[in-house]
């Protein structure tokens, strides 16, 4: 395993606001594997994320490496709708932004189909309230990060979030709406009214319950304002790099 205190050497755009590292988390006293019910941001900003189920926080995971480097474990269910156990982290209020942009490194558990079309419920960060799916059964991804409407753009074939490392990245800005898959963008919209949320999820996409994400996640990474387009590629391709996608 790659050593968790060397310098990861990406090249950081302006505005990175929250930066979640397991393999940088040694540092924070976290053990090196188990139970994750507060996860540091390494950005300085101090926007650290807290189980939102107490008895069940996501965990370091030492078995599933990405790139050589751990990765954190969301322990729901095969269809993402596991209602004893909800595993997933609730971010600092964001809803004072006016634009703003995530990139998660992630794999799934599973390959999305029709029995499987709950754990794609990756994040939870607008204020649309309906539940956000990346991707769902239909070959869409559905997501209202940072805006006041769930957009809904065509992931082209869900075989491109099958279990296997990737980079999912959403952005919101004032008539702006894009979304990415390994700095490919997947879709976007002209119609966008920025809208984050007070409480933000990660690993947790519906305000109501039963969509969870059922996976690993190498690094999630929160930037406002949101980059150019140029930038959001450019950082994509950092991270497919990194972490060997």
């Amino acid at each position: 395993m790659i050593n968790p205190f060397i310098y990861d050497g990406l090249n950081y755009p302006a505005g990175r606001l929250i930066d979640y590292d397991p393999a940088s988390s040694f540092f924070d006293g976290i053990p090196d594997a188990g139970a994750v019910s507060t996860v540091y941001d390494r950005s300085g900003n101090a926007n650290n994320g807290t189980a939102g189920d107490a008895l069940y926080p996501p965990e370091i995971s030492l078995s599933t490496l990405a790139n050589g480097r751990r990765t954190f474990f969301f322990r729901n269910d095969a269809i993402g709708a596991n209602t004893a156990a909800q595993y997933f982290w609730t971010l600092p209020d964001l809803s004072a932004l006016s634009s703003g942009e995530a990139f998660a490194v992630l794999k799934y558990a599973y390959n999305p189909n029709s029995s499987n079309e709950l754990g794609g419920g990756l994040w939870d960060f607008g204020t649309d309230g309906a539940p956000n799916a990346v991707p769902y059964k239909d070959g869409n991804v559905y997501d209202d990060f940072g805006s006041t409407a769930r957009k809904g753009v065509s992931s082209g074939s869900n075989a491109g979030f099958n279990a296997q490392w990737l980079v999912y990245s959403a952005k919101s800005k004032t008539n702006d709406w894009q979304g990415y898959r390994n700095g490919v963008q997947l879709g976007s919209s002209a119609s966008n009214t920025v809208a984050f949320s007070s409480a933000p999820k990660l690993g947790h996409s519906n305000p109501s319950g039963i969509y969870y994400f059922s996976g690993w996640l190498a690094r999630f990474i929160f930037f406002s304002p949101a980059l150019s387009d140029a930038e959001s590629v450019a950082f994509a391709n950092q991270l497919k790099a990194r972490y060997g996608i």
